[in-house]
């Protein structure tokens, strides 16, 4: 007589992600902290708060715009699919019809979403840029000779 087969679960990942996910943000903020203390240490914990703010201000900006940007485009093209006008496919004579877009609203958002992080951590890694370009000075009345173009064109 043979042992009874037991059928195993698959174990649920989503408690386990969840940790280390607390365990990385749990080292990701000591080291903010430590970093704000040795700022301040020196005397420049204005510059180090308002480099934070600058990245997290871009990586937010550009998060929500390509997730709303890429989420309209998406719902544009699931509205265009309409639904199916033929069968998936057939088993015997029964033929069996699936509605993609079910499947395919859920998945347009996720991929939305992780395009818009992989954009804002792009961007976010740039963010002197845009500061610079926020702060830039106006627009002075020296004219280079040669070029004609006013001399904060060069200091940018």
């Amino acid at each position: 007589m043979r042992p009874p087969e037991y059928h195993r679960r698959p174990p649920n990942l989503l408690p386990i992600i969840g940790i280390v996910a607390l365990l990385w943000a749990a080292v990701q903020s000591i080291s903010y902290y430590v970093d704000g203390l040795w700022f301040e240490s020196l005397g420049f914990s204005q510059v180090y708060w308002y480099s934070l703010r600058g990245q997290a201000a871009v990586f937010l900006a550009f998060l929500i715009a390509t997730t709303a940007i890429t989420r309209a485009l998406f719902a544009l093209l699931l509205r265009q699919m309409g639904p199916p006008r033929r069968p998936l496919f057939a088993v015997g004579t029964e033929q069996i019809q699936i509605n993609p877009i079910e499947f395919l609203k859920p998945a347009a958002t996720a991929v939305s979403f992780v395009l818009g992080l992989m954009s804002g951590a792009v961007m976010s890694a740039n963010w002197t840029r845009f500061a610079l370009y926020l702060r830039q000075p106006a627009a002075s009345a020296v004219v280079d000779p040669v070029l004609g173009k006013p001399v904060t064109f060069y200091l940018f």
